[in-house]
């Protein structure tokens, strides 16, 4: 309760009860809407977050079911099947060859694929995979061909397939999933599993394969169900992937799967929205426990409710669309599908569809589909459409409903939470529950449809195939034979171009990853916690002012009281403003200047040593006060002015420092060992807690002065406080330690330590805690690719080392979380504690000394990172110099670096012994290096030596000079000149692309493809190029045939196909000319 006379106000804070449960905890009223004056409440700004939402959601709908309309129109041609090119016009033996590209990144192919198929009676020779329309193989994709044989080659036994690597990029490899030939005559199917790259990728890849042909038992295998469940789970069951890659015997359209998209967002949006409780509004349910997971019996409730509403309705629309009959398939290419059109999209499409216009003339069928399962009318698909928009609109009216009874702020609260939740379950749950699915299918159910044939027949291929297609048999021209030599520089090419491209992403990557660093680092370091210091040290240090003593002039113990009185205290308990008038006591509570509110009270906490008597000729029996160390402090509780027990306890009942005088264990109060300036010291002693009011604190520190609480004995006293700027939202811990050595006099020392605890507030909160999962992201990705190298190249990987730096930087960041979470729990303690008793001192310093060990941990990440990127741009020809140089002179650098080492030690020591006695600068061997190094750059002190020694500084600082800086950094310099000599000779004779300069050939590249339609073909695929005119020639002759066909029909005037005839001539005159 706070009472404000002035303003006549009483301000009260309740605090909830938790653990409390009345009633029925179990269920969950929904929300409720007002009909009566919700219509009143509509404000265009209010509702402006769901209005856009919902505009945003229609124009994506719009854009998707084009797209996906054309697409469909596409993929019934697209899916059809062609015969093969080099087909002869007199064969009569039909073969259905498909073939399944894998669902990989880069699966696809441009190249030109040649196979043999052999069987028992016989085989193919080497054919042609094309059909003179398509040019590539597109991933994902399911493509079939006819192929026409003159007879009958029997049970088939092996397929051997290779591709002439002829594509650009990319698009030269292939992931080939499989390829299933079907016998039309008497309707066998066989199966050969491929599921491997042909590509030159590397030096074990190969362009060619021979597949073997799979038995049952060889498809059914776990390993090969789980790929096949688990692809066509994504392409068929996946409601967001099955849009893209829609599975080829599936008749569930695309337009049809994106409106079902449509209806699960709206339903999960209403049913997320009839139980949106904001975080203020929620009870305090019985949380049940079950091990590490926390919930209550209402989440359950409104988790089931939310999945009834979105899920039955979307699962009866998807069931209506998949079960419903599709419309009785023609396979006649006359017969066209794509009458059913758009007609204002059309005109704009034509020359989107042109290449699947032309490839509709050449088809021998349509798409090849699966009715199984298929049990209802095709009218049902009205019904689905009518309940998916229906659904969808109703959805988003009852939606807006909701945002005009609730208003702005809440109904941005809901938003935010939805697509938090929407986009976890879409990216996460929805992949883990594909995957858990294939594996379950693939345990359980042996799928034996591989081996089902599919629906065409000889009769189908009979009349739309041998009356248009075919050509005569003396003109077939084969697949070239692969060009081993021409492989081989496609080989170096290929690696060239992967090592280069994987120099690119790991660049991209590791820029992303050193970003992510930085801003982590930034959240927990700024320019905030410099001037929170710096006004703390100005204030206390450094304070300004007539007779104010600065904390550095104090030398005595009555300069240090008197320091404590006049410039601490009245620091830290300010009493009145600038103009007199009494502080409100809540500013009070506040350091001086109102800006740092202050955590607790300050404390003093002193060590001492343990009084000891000694004889010592000629003077006697002495009292003597030891060094100080940390086994032999004192440990002993006193009374008052340090006398020995028993103690007068009514004395200690009025006293304010009684405490002041009993020794405190360091584990009791979280204490930490502390370096000093002279010496080091143990975090517990003897300790004198100060007050929150400035009177009560005088009162305790006058009992302390007056006791003589500061001794003989006394080897330190540690002044300690915690404040927060909220500001800034910045911690700081200082502590002003003052040494009492046993040489005599008073040092000084300062730490002003500012840290941050709350880390996700404000707008930046969430951009930190997006950096942190990132983080998380990019360290398990890491790891699979550093296990992924340790398996593969075994004891190798340590001689890599880059992959070592990339172990290391997975052991720190590991480091890094742990500490992160524990700076976290010591954290909570902490605030606990402070809670508990906010008039009590709380300590601070083990979390300061927490966090600053964290910061150098990710400070070393951040090193770790910079060098990773050093490295990968040293794959450049001339970034690449830098390392090369110094891996050329290692072992020189090495051996002059102990030489060097032992030299300058040597003079740091001989430093030590012929001034330390008189100059702060070499008064340890330390401190001896750090001067001796400074001088090495330059900034000499041999003012200093020369006033406490001229003869002896004279030769010291000659000698130094003379070995040091002449000789053996002239040394050093002779090295590096030496190899950066060597290496440059090398680097001429290298003839490898530099990586700068590939970029901007394959920026200039790209640029000019844009610009003239297509590339120049410089390289290996000009080469590959010449092959090609035969079958560029046959190809040209075909379209030419092909169009005077379709010009003419079979009744028109003999003379003008005789013309045709006589130019078809001319044509193989030229092809046999080219061959």
């Amino acid at each position: 309760m706070d009472w404000k006379p002035t303003q006549g106000e009483i301000s009260c804070d309740c605090t909830g009860q938790n653990g409390l449960t009345f009633a029925n905890s179990f269920y969950v009223a929904p929300n409720t809407i007002d009909f009566a004056t919700v219509f009143l409440k509509f404000s265009p700004q209010d509702q402006a977050a769901v209005l856009a939402t919902f505009v945003l959601i229609l124009v994506l709908y719009i854009a998707l079911m084009i797209w996906g309309r054309h697409q469909d129109k596409k993929d019934i041609v697209r899916w059809g099947v062609t015969p093969l090119i080099d087909n002869f016009v007199d064969d009569t033996y039909y073969y259905l060859i498909t073939v399944y590209t894998g669902m990989r990144r880069g699966a696809g192919t441009r190249s030109r694929v040649g196979f043999i198929v052999a069987g028992e009676d016989g085989d193919t020779g080497v054919r042609e995979l094309f059909d003179g329309v398509r040019t590539e193989f597109r991933t994902a994709s399911v493509n079939h061909f006819l192929m026409a044989t003159s007879q009958p080659l029997g049970p088939l036994t092996y397929f051997y397939i290779f591709h002439d690597n002829s594509g650009e990029g990319e698009w030269s490899s292939w992931y080939l999933n499989r390829v299933d030939v079907e016998d039309l005559q008497d309707r066998t199917r066989f199966v050969f599993m491929c599921g491997r790259w042909l590509s030159l990728d590397n030096l074990e890849s190969h362009v060619e394969a021979v597949l073997p042909v799979c038995g049952r038992e060889n498809v059914t295998t776990f390993k090969n169900m789980f790929y096949i469940n688990y692809k066509e789970s994504l392409a068929d069951n996946h409601l967001w992937i099955s849009i893209y890659f829609r599975p080829t015997s599936s008749h569930f359209t695309r337009i049809q799967r994106i409106t079902c998209l449509l209806l699960f967002i709206m339903l999960t949006m209403i049913g997320n929205a009839v139980y949106f409780r904001p975080e203020d509004e929620y009870e305090n349910p019985e949380t049940v426990k079950l091990g590490p997971l926390q919930f209550s019996w209402q989440t359950v409730f409104i988790s089931i409710m939310s999945t009834l509403i979105s899920t039955p309705a979307v699962i009866l629309v998807v069931t209506l669309f998949k079960k419903a009959k599709p419309r009785v398939t023609d396979y006649d290419v006359k017969d066209s599908s794509l009458k059913y059109s758009l007609p204002v999209i059309n005109s704009f499409m034509d020359k989107v569809l042109k290449e699947s216009k032309e490839l509709e003339r050449t088809l021998v069928a349509k798409g090849v589909m699966s009715k199984d399962g298929t049990i209802l009318p095709f009218w049902v698909t009205y019904i689905a459409w009518f309940l998916a928009l229906a659904g969808s609109f109703t959805s988003a009216f009852f939606i807006m409903l909701f945002s005009m009874e609730w208003g702005k702020t809440k109904t941005e609260m809901w938003l935010a939470q939805f697509f938090l939740s929407f986009l976890e379950s879409a990216c996460i749950l929805d992949p883990l529950k594909v995957v858990l699915m294939a594996a379950v299918f693939a345990l359980i159910f042996q799928q034996t449809e591989k081996f089902r044939p599919s629906g065409l027949t000889r009769e189908i291929v009979l009349k739309n195939y041998r009356q248009r297609y075919g050509q005569e048999q003396s003109i077939r021209i084969p697949a070239p034979p692969l060009n081993h030599s021409l492989l081989e520089k496609a080989r170096e090419e290929r690696m060239r171009d992967i090592k280069m491209m994987d120099s690119i992403k790991q660049v991209f990557i590791t820029l992303v990853y050193i970003w992510i660093i930085y801003s982590i680092s930034f959240s927990n370091r700024d320019t905030g916690s410099y001037y929170v210091q710096k006004d703390i040290s100005n204030r206390l240090l450094t304070p300004s002012g007539k007779d104010v003593r600065k904390f550095e002039n104090v030398k005595t113990t009555e300069q240090y009281l008197d320091w404590l009185k006049q410039v601490a205290f009245p620091t830290l308990f300010p009493e009145q403003e600038y103009n007199g008038e009494r502080l409100y006591w809540r500013h009070r509570q506040y350091a001086s200047g109102l800006t740092n509110f202050r955590v607790g009270p300050p404390r003093l906490r002193q060590v001492r040593v343990v009084e000891d008597e000694e004889s010592i000729h000629p003077f006697g029996s002495v009292k003597i006060y030891p060094s100080y160390s940390i086994i032999n402090e004192e440990a002993r509780s006193f009374c008052f002015g340090w006398s020995k027990p028993p103690c007068d306890i009514a004395a200690e009942a009025y006293s304010f420092s009684f405490k002041a005088w009993k020794y405190t264990n360091p584990f009791d109060i979280w204490g930490v060992p502390v370096l000093g300036y002279y010496n080091s010291y143990s975090g517990g002693g003897y300790i004198a807690e100060l007050d929150v009011n400035l009177d009560f604190t005088n009162r305790t520190m006058q009992e302390l002065t007056e006791n003589l609480w500061i001794d003989r004995s006394t080897r330190a006293v540690f002044f300690e406080f915690t404040v927060y700027n909220a500001d800034f939202n910045v911690f700081t811990y200082s502590m002003l330690a003052t040494e009492f050595p046993e040489v005599g006099g008073v040092m000084t020392m300062s730490t002003i330590y500012p840290f941050r605890l709350y880390h996700h507030v404000g707008q930046t909160g969430y951009y930190v805690i997006f950096c942190e999962v990132c983080f998380v992201l990019f360290l398990v990705a890491q790891i699979v690719r550093v296990i992924y190298y340790l398996y593969k190249l075994r004891l190798q990987f340590f001689k890599s080392t880059w992959l070592v730096l990339d172990f290391v930087g997975i052991f720190l960041s590991f480091v890094a979380i742990a500490m992160y979470v524990g700076r976290m729990l010591l954290a909570n303690e902490t605030f606990a504690k402070f809670k508990a008793d906010p008039k009590a001192f709380v300590n601070f310093q083990h979390i300061a000394y927490w966090d600053s060990l964290f910061i150098v941990l990710i400070g070393l990440l951040v090193f770790l990172g910079t060098t990773r990127l050093l490295g990968i741009l040293g794959y450049d020809k001339r970034i690449g110099q830098v390392f090369r140089v110094f891996d050329n002179c290692a072992w020189d650098l090495l051996w002059f670096g102990v030489f060097f080492l032992c030299l300058f030690v040597f003079y740091a020591i001989l430093g030590y012994l012929l001034f330390g006695r008189d100059l702060e600068s070499y008064y340890d061997i330390f401190q001896s290096l750090g001067t001796l190094f400074i001088s090495m750059i330059g900034k000499s002190k041999f003012n200093e030596i020369n006033e406490a020694d001229p003869l002896m500084a004279q030769f010291y600082f000659f000698t130094y000079v003379l070995f040091i800086v002449y000789f053996l950094l002239t040394m050093f310099l002779a090295i590096l000149c030496e190899s950066i000599n060597v290496v440059h000779q090398k680097t001429k004779l290298d003839r490898s692309d530099e990586l700068v300069m590939y970029l901007i050939d394959k920026v200039r590249d790209f640029f000019s493809r844009n610009k003239d339609g297509k590339k120049s073909q410089k390289d290996f695929t000009s080469i590959m190029a010449e092959h090609q005119k035969p079958l560029n020639l046959l190809k040209e002759l075909r379209k030419d045939i092909d169009s005077a066909m379709s010009a003419y029909s079979e009744k028109e005037d003999k003379d003008k196909q005789d013309r045709m005839k006589k130019r078809g001539k001319e044509f193989l005159k030229k092809l046999e000319q080219a061959n």
